[in-house]
């Protein structure tokens, strides 16, 4: 049987790239969520009003928060932490991003 269709993902050639968004204090704006099958949190809904339009991206892996590694930690872990810094003067908010 053939596979379902739809099962390849973004089309992409799979290289990826690192970059550092840096985060004003406050509300982020951006919902982030752990894949069903595991592994790092995503970005899966970025809000109108959030200061990180046009700096971060739906589909975004963020890797690690101020220079931790959150790779291990699920979406809500990783949500509690950015929200544990929200009164910090900037965050430093690590993503892993595929190239296009």
């Amino acid at each position: 049987p053939a596979p379902p269709s739809g099962s390849a993902a973004g089309g992409g050639n799979g290289a990826e790239t690192s970059l550092d968004i840096i985060a004003p204090p406050g509300k982020l704006g951006v919902v982030v969520d752990t894949p069903p099958g595991g592994g790092a949190a995503h970005v899966s809904d970025i809000k109108d009003e959030s200061p990180l339009r046009g700096k971060i991206k739906l589909g975004d892996r963020i890797t690690a928060v101020d220079g931790e590694d959150v790779r291990g930690l699920k979406a809500i872990h990783v949500s509690m932490l950015l929200g544990s810094k929200s009164r910090n003067p900037q965050r430093r908010i690590t993503v892993s991003r595929e190239v296009d």
